[in-house]
């Protein structure tokens, strides 16, 4: 039996921002950013480096557990997405993020028990075999 391989770790800098002064987050034009406008920038303007395919968050809807896993290989992120699916007890909302936007996938099931989201999110997982 092989062993499993550890997976890269990916350093997190949330700290680092933390830390900085309010001068840290000023505009070309030396004002402060306000924060809705920082959000929309980093939101909306996200940036993934050129190692990284993609980042899919999963969070189990029974525990709360939240794991991120980076991508560099599309087609690895692709083999874990369609495992975790295919699971017959499968309670995973998954958020996606590649280069140009951000997905979210959810089971059909927890869309039923959530009637409020049918607005915001439709369909079941799909999977290209």
């Amino acid at each position: 039996m092989s062993k499993q391989r550890k997976p890269k770790y990916y350093p997190n800098n949330w700290k680092q921002y933390k830390d900085q002064p309010e001068e840290f987050f000023c505009g070309m034009d030396g004002e402060l950013i306000s924060f809705d406008k920082f959000m929309e920038w980093k939101i909306n303007g996200w940036l993934l480096p050129s190692s990284v395919s993609c980042i899919i968050r999963e969070e189990c809807s029974e525990t709360g557990k939240i794991s991120e896993r980076v991508y560099s290989n599309q087609s690895a992120a692709r083999r874990r997405l369609e495992k975790q699916m295919k699971q017959p007890d499968n309670a995973y909302i998954f958020t996606i993020c590649d280069e140009a936007t951000v997905h979210t996938l959810m089971p059909q099931s927890l869309l039923d028990e959530n009637e409020h989201l049918h607005d915001q999110w439709e369909g079941d997982y799909e999977c290209d075999a």
